[in-house]
């Protein structure tokens, strides 16, 4: 489901194997940062709402993006305010036999597009 999100309200977790500060390539992030600023957010963020956190929706993929996003508000908060995301629902067992499974061909497929990522999050899409 699509969805525009106050984008205060999205956080990154760490802790499930997202992508690290280490793993965003920066010229990458700058090239986004200027398509985004010209073009707008072409593919709204993946995000999962969350109930356990001090954010609403935490950030699935799309960091480079996310990081592209945060730089452009810190030049003009206001026309970043909400930000085009897509709610996904993942699954809530980290460690069940299934989600090991796609962890394994996620990896194996290199769906996030690069082997610095961590692909913890297997979608229901």
């Amino acid at each position: 489901m699509k969805k525009n999100i106050e984008f205060s309200k999205i956080g990154k977790d760490r802790l499930r194997g997202q992508c690290r500060a280490g793993d965003i390539n920066l010229s990458k992030v700058n090239t986004l940062q200027d398509d985004i600023d010209e073009f707008g957010l072409r593919e709204p963020l993946p995000v999962e709402e969350v109930s356990d956190r001090s954010w609403e929706y935490e950030l699935r993929g799309g960091h480079h993006r996310w990081e592209a996003i945060r730089r452009l508000r810190n030049k003009n908060p206001r026309k970043w305010k909400n930000i085009s995301c897509r709610v996904v629902k993942y699954y809530a067992t980290p460690h069940s036999t299934i989600n090991e499974e796609r962890k394994i061909d996620m990896r194996r497929d290199n769906i996030h597009g690069g082997a610095t990522c961590n692909p913890n999050t297997a979608a229901e899409w």
